[in-house]
């Protein structure tokens, strides 16, 4: 094998750190077709052939990926002669080592097995019980030599929660990410050198501080790709990245992709000045799921998001400390009983706030849910949502995150750990859904008269 760049790098990280600590544990984040599967199934052939009595295993997302991966193996083992047997996801090796194979989301993964080489292929891509496949797996290879998780990223997810705590020196996990540039692949023929745009500069400026100098050809390549419709903007960017926060912020589908336009450092009003109603916030109530209330100003037809108060397994008393003096609150409509709760305990403490259900419009045949979510986008598209950089991070993750299911056109929602059930951003739903109901004026009847009603006029009796 002759490795390219950044097979070289992956090798040198794993070097030093077994040098380091006689073992590896590795975090790769990656730009797709870089090698880097390839690189890690020859390694885990390496130590199986070389090593007797060893345990290889390799996770991948799906079958197809599974079975590449495995005739990949095979094709390594079979050019070096005889003394091996492959059968169905498992090679077994005439020195008592063997490497097996499987898909995410089977129960149990690796149970019952003493691992020396784990692989985790794709990991952002894992299906159902994902969770439960790396943790499962995680204990069968504790004493494992090495581990190495390696993957594209799908938003930010358990793998990209994962990737930061390592590359923030979090863990026993070190971290690499490995940019499209690094791929000398990823260039066009003979290129002349043309005019760069900010973007193009900024990016030669990053790859030149890697040791990395981008040619005409690469840069063109990456115009081509950019422009390409069957590729388009943000597919590039996640498939393709400079950075990871790049391939998180354009993933493939999300629903509100441009959330970091919202942020702001300051706010064009004095908040112990601002009239009670134009003081708003929304609450999305949970227990096992969090439990988010955001607080803001409806300020000359922008909303201001000031705070946010998060908590999971929360009662209404401790949620107290989410509310802020005068604000209209609108919730859940769902949540009945958690919504006389909390204005009790509210009231109780002296807490002058309104709770009122998020208007909801039931259409016949319409879903609610994905409606709700239009109105969102659309109010954020309009440039009316502003987020204190303070209060925005649980957003930002959450945003980054969440996308539409490209089989039925809604919103896809797993409760994980890092976005709950997406209840920042279901909370912040209803507040603009109580924005718009409220800014909204009323249009007055042609030529009629409002009659009042009998409870109306028995109020004023």
């Amino acid at each position: 094998m002759t490795p390219n760049r950044s097979q070289k790098r992956i090798w040198l990280a794993i070097m030093d750190q077994a040098a380091a600590e006689n073992r590896v544990r590795l975090r790769i984040g990656k730009a797709r077709r870089g090698g880097t599967s390839t690189f890690i199934c020859a390694l885990r052939f390496f130590v199986c052939w070389n090593w007797g009595l060893n345990q290889g295993y390799c996770i991948a997302h799906r079958d197809e990926t599974v079975d590449a991966l495995q005739r990949m193996g095979k094709r390594f083992a079979q050019g070096m002669g005889g003394g091996q047997e492959f059968l169905a996801r498992i090679h077994r090796y005439a020195n008592g080592s063997f490497d097996r194979f499987a898909t995410s989301g089977g129960q149990a993964v690796g149970a019952g097995d003493t691992l020396s080489i784990l692989h985790w292929s794709e990991r952002a891509k894992w299906g159902d019980h994902k969770d439960d496949t790396a943790r499962d797996t995680s204990i069968a290879a504790e004493w494992a030599e090495i581990i190495i998780d390696e993957s594209t990223f799908q938003g930010r997810d358990q793998f990209w929660t994962a990737f930061d705590a390592a590359r923030n020196g979090e863990g026993e996990y070190r971290a690499m990410f490995i940019a499209w540039f690094e791929d000398e692949r990823c260039t066009v023929g003979i290129c002349d050198s043309f005019p760069l745009d900010d973007e193009e500069k900024q990016l030669v400026r990053l790859a030149s501080s890697q040791g990395i100098e981008l040619s005409p050809g690469q840069l063109r390549w990456r115009r081509q790709k950019l422009a390409d419709p069957d590729m388009g903007d943000a597919r590039f960017r996640q498939e393709y990245p400079s950075t990871p926060e790049e391939a998180v912020q354009a993933g493939k589908g999300l629903i509100l992709p441009f959330s970091r336009s919202w942020i702001v450092d300051d706010v064009p009003f004095e908040y112990l000045s601002v009239p009670w109603p134009l003081r708003v916030g929304g609450i999305d109530f949970g227990y096992n799921d969090p439990c988010v209330i955001w607080s803001g100003v409806h300020w000359d037809g922008c909303l201001y998001l000031i705070g946010c108060w998060r908590s999971v397994q929360s009662l209404s008393g401790e949620q107290l400390g989410g509310l802020m003096l005068g604000h209209t609150y609108w919730c859940d409509p769902a949540n009945l009983s958690d919504r006389k709760a909390l204005a009790k305990a509210a009231g109780d403490a002296g807490l002058q706030v309104t709770l009122r259900p998020a208007p909801r419009k039931r259409h016949p045949g319409e879903d609610f849910e994905k409606s709700e979510l239009h109105r969102l986008i659309d109010f954020a598209a309009a440039e009316r949502l502003h987020v204190l950089r303070d209060v925005s991070e649980q957003l930002i993750a959450e945003c980054d995150t969440l996308e539409w299911n490209e089989q039925t056109g809604k919103p896809k929602m797993p409760r994980t750990e890092q976005c709950g059930h997406f209840d920042t951003v279901m909370a912040l739903k209803y507040c603009v859904a109580g924005v718009l109901r409220t800014g909204e004026p009323q249009a007055p009847r042609d030529g009629t008269t409002k009659i009042p009603s009998r409870r109306s006029s028995f109020a004023r009796y």
